[in-house]
């Protein structure tokens, strides 16, 4: 068991010490490259988003992802364009281990052959399990609701008790019931309920149980919503500038389940100009984007365009005009 303990300590330090000297290589690619779970139940699903951003001249894409058991890992976007943030979606499954752990996670960045390591760390506790591992709210369209359930249970020796319910996010509501309680065995049931008025968008949400328990005070249940506009623009951003050829304009398409009609550009950034190719009502719109603003250094607006559409009367595109190349 010592030979075990020390082994373990030792990858642990190797492992410490990778990260902290990649992150001083590359600390203007990811802002951070740790994260503490802390203690959680046996079962959770931990998610943590680490912002990345790109201030090469160059799109940076992951090329070879190399990563412990029972972690997954995904880039938002999964191409960073130059000046653009996103994220580096890190989850690691409980259900793979008990105890203490470590997960490391190598990527290699395809431009310039740059790699970060990522380092995500938690506890887990045997004697609470929590099932499913998280909520996830994906596929919604902008003024739908659902609910979704989550159990935990507890078997340990203890009066154990979820106290509360802490929730961050204004578009959800949650409901704690007890299912059971007697010697040994101890469940929760947490419904959790997303309003058909929360905005259209990807988000992640901690909701945060308090017990009794001085173990582990706080369970984390994470919930994750993908809510699809009404009417989906293909590309979400657009980057413009007077540059020959491509650059200098762009077809937009709008998609939507229901005909709709385009009724007015409501606002576009100076120098960009929009041109519909029809105002019928149909359930696919193709628009015209175009720039005739030259400029050195890259500036940010949005295009907004008024529809009929009730569940979103109104269309933003945001938009960067000017130089395509960041100034370093």
């Amino acid at each position: 068991m010592r030979v075990k303990a020390k082994l373990a300590a030792t990858i642990f330090f190797a492992l410490t010490a990778v990260v902290v000297q990649v992150a001083a290589d590359h600390d203007d690619l990811v802002a951070t490259t740790q994260h503490d779970f802390g203690s959680v139940p046996w079962g959770s699903l931990l998610v943590h988003r680490f912002a990345w951003k790109n201030p090469t001249r160059q799109p940076l894409e992951i090329a070879e992802i190399h990563c412990s058991s029972g972690v997954r890992v995904r880039a938002v976007p999964p191409v960073l364009e130059p000046g653009e943030s996103g994220y580096i979606e890190v989850e690691l499954d409980t259900r793979q281990f008990v105890g203490e752990k470590v997960a490391a996670v190598q990527l290699r960045i395809r431009s310039g052959r740059r790699s970060v390591v990522l380092q995500v760390h938690a506890r887990c506790r045997p004697e609470v399990l929590i099932s499913p591992g998280m909520l996830r709210f994906t596929g919604l369209e902008v003024g739908q609701s659902a609910e979704r359930s989550v159990e935990l249970e507890y078997s340990g020796p203890h009066d154990w008790q979820i106290l509360r319910v802490e929730n961050p996010y204004p578009y959800l509501t949650t409901q704690l019931q007890c299912l059971c309680r007697q010697a040994g065995e101890i469940r929760y049931r947490l419904t959790v309920r997303v309003s058909e008025s929360a905005p259209a968008g990807d988000w992640l949400v901690a909701l945060a149980l308090a017990t009794n328990d001085p173990q582990l005070p706080v369970i984390p249940v994470l919930v994750e919503g993908q809510i699809c506009p009404a009417i989906e623009a293909r590309p979400a951003t657009l980057r413009l500038s007077e540059n020959s050829g491509a650059a200098g304009q762009q077809r937009v398409v709008l998609r939507s389940q229901r005909p709709f009609r385009i009724l007015a550009v409501a606002e576009t950034p100076p120098g960009v100009t929009v041109e519909s190719a029809s105002d019928r009502q149909q359930p696919v719109h193709i628009v015209l984007v175009r720039c005739s603003l030259q400029s050195q250094t890259s500036a940010a607006g949005v295009i907004r365009l008024a529809t009929d559409c009730p569940q979103q009367p109104l269309v933003e595109i945001p938009v960067t005009v000017g130089s395509l190349r960041p100034s370093r």
